[in-house]
């Protein structure tokens, strides 16, 4: 067999070998027809080569799509941002990072916050972990009033969280946002100190968060920060823990109705527009041992008025004495010089001279006067007031909630 295995000058220089031709075939331009054999069947060489060239195309643009594809599989973060920026926006955030000593992942409550703009139609609660840099998507620059719902510690401490704040949006890593890192601090209050008042209020707080936050609070997420504050509370000396059941079936029963439906004001292309829902103009948290700025005007749940009951006991007192002093008590007094016998007058005296001088005897025929105690001095308890009982008022409680202060 005669070899044609001729090499173009032109890819021999970048060293790719043309296919093999048949002895027998021609080309196009008047010599002998190159062909190749695959598998075996003939074809011609140009045909066979644009063939090789379209799979190969084929496979890059496949390969592309799969890497498309794997590109887009990539698992979502757990926590997907509360406000999305529009298309070119930068990207804007308050810094909301708190510190809170004592506080522990997956023992504490998380801590709450509460962001509200009405001019952005922004309200809406997020929860997340103290002492780690923390910071929330806003839509707009602008400032965002950011108040707190205080966590609870597995021992039942809690927290003092500072009032309502306005807060400058920036930039997301925080350099224009004013403060970054932890911005805020909130003052621990122990377990014994924290009262009932006080921890009723941050369960009702939790209930109207789950009811208007976002998926840091909704579904499970809301159940179980729910369970988590119920049961730390419980740890408290002060709980109540029928009124912390009830506040809790309530926060339970708003996570029902609102997942799947939040009230919280949530724009509508994921950037700022309320798309209906109750809105809470006032923001902020009762927390624990700070005053309280939440107006929570958009909420039907009814307002509590306590009946304050004075709580009473009696105290009984005893009698109440001094002592008086006396001094001791003298006079003058005859004694006779005879025998001794003692007369408190002169005539006494007499009387008993004459006797013993009828009866002959006449030693006792004079006296002696003499200044004789006739008292010692003594000391006097005298009543000053009389054992009586007295009823102290010790406290008040609530008739209807047991709540007591």
């Amino acid at each position: 067999m005669e070899d044609n295995k001729d090499f173009d000058k032109d890819k021999q220089e970048t060293g790719t070998q043309q296919m093999p031709d048949t002895p027998d075939g021609n080309d196009g331009d008047g010599g002998k027809k190159r062909t190749v054999k695959l598998f075996g069947h003939e074809f011609d060489k140009k045909k066979a080569v644009m063939a090789g060239l379209g799979g190969l195309l084929v496979l890059a643009l496949a390969g592309g799509g799969i890497a498309y594809a794997v590109s887009q599989q990539q698992p979502e973060p757990d926590v997907k941002p509360a406000v999305e920026q529009k298309d070119g926006q930068e990207s804007l955030a308050v810094q909301v990072g708190v510190k809170a000593d004592g506080w522990v992942k997956g023992e504490s409550s998380p801590v709450i916050a509460h962001i509200v703009n009405e001019a952005e139609g922004v309200d809406y609660y997020h929860a997340y972990d103290a002492n780690e840099q923390a910071a929330l998507d806003v839509p707009a620059d602008g400032e965002y009033e950011v108040s707190f719902i205080a966590p609870v510690n597995k021992d039942g401490s809690t927290y003092e969280v500072p009032e309502a704040s306005k807060v400058k949006a920036g930039d997301a890593d925080g350099e224009e946002s004013g403060k970054s890192g932890l911005p805020f601090e909130f003052k621990p209050v122990a377990a014994d100190k924290a009262s009932t008042d006080t921890l009723n209020g941050i369960v009702g707080d939790v209930a109207e968060a789950v009811k208007k936050g976002d998926e840091t609070l909704t579904g499970e997420k809301g159940s179980a920060v729910i369970e988590l504050v119920k049961k730390n509370i419980k740890a408290t000396p002060n709980a109540d823990e029928e009124k912390v059941e009830e506040e809790s079936k309530k926060a339970e029963e708003a996570d029902k109705d609102s997942t799947g439906d939040k009230t919280a004001t949530k724009p509508a292309d994921g950037n700022p527009a309320a798309s209906g829902g109750s809105q809470n103009q006032g923001g902020g948290s009762r927390g624990n041992g700070g005053s309280s700025s939440s107006g929570n005007s958009g909420s039907s749940k009814p307002q509590h008025t306590h009946n304050w009951e004075a709580q009473t006991t009696v105290v009984h007192h005893d009698a109440q004495y001094k002592p008086v002093h006396h001094d001791a008590e003298y006079k003058d007094v005859c004694i006779c010089n005879g025998c001794g016998a003692q007369f408190d007058t002169d005539d006494a005296w007499r009387t008993h001279s004459d006797a013993q001088f009828d009866a002959e005897n006449f030693n006792c025929g004079s006296y002696t006067t003499k200044y004789v105690m006739t008292k010692p001095a003594w000391d006097e308890q005298v009543l000053v007031s009389a054992a009586w009982d007295e009823t102290v008022t010790t406290g008040y409680k609530c008739s209807t909630c047991g709540a007591v202060k």
